[in-house]
């Protein structure tokens, strides 16, 4: 959004029925982002506005009807139940990678550290917090 004109961007804001009279791009991406959480619809219809720009764009015309509706069905299956299991999925094989075998380990060792230094008494050693 941070390339769009701001005749763009009113027309973005206006096409889906936003309230925000702010255009910066960081009050229209809150928008989008609260309208999408709060209306199921924004989110197909935000999904529907990017595929037929960028076919626009690519092929010089937009999308046919059919096309359409397969991306509202495609956007409907990611939303639900088979979207959480394939991101649960996506998240575990991220974590299980190589890179966090040594980022999470990192990550509670620091965690620890500052705990200890937190509960320090001046001039001794960091006891371990109560639980």
């Amino acid at each position: 959004m941070s390339n769009m004109s701001p005749e763009q961007v009113k027309t973005l804001v206006n096409d889906l029925h936003l309230n925000t009279t702010d255009l910066t791009p960081q009050a229209v991406a809150f928008a989008l982002q609260a309208g999408v959480r709060l209306s199921g619809f924004l989110a197909y219809e935000l999904a529907l506005i990017v595929a037929n720009t960028v076919a626009k764009a690519v092929l010089g015309r937009g999308l046919s009807l059919a096309a359409n509706a397969t991306i509202t069905r495609a956007v409907s299956l990611f939303a639900g139940p088979a979207g959480w299991i394939l991101t649960g999925l996506w998240t575990a094989f991220d974590i299980a990678g190589p890179a966090y075998r040594v980022t999470i380990p990192a990550v509670i060792q620091i965690a620890f550290l500052r705990l200890k230094m937190k509960y320090a008494l001046p001039g001794q050693a960091a006891p371990l917090p109560a639980r």
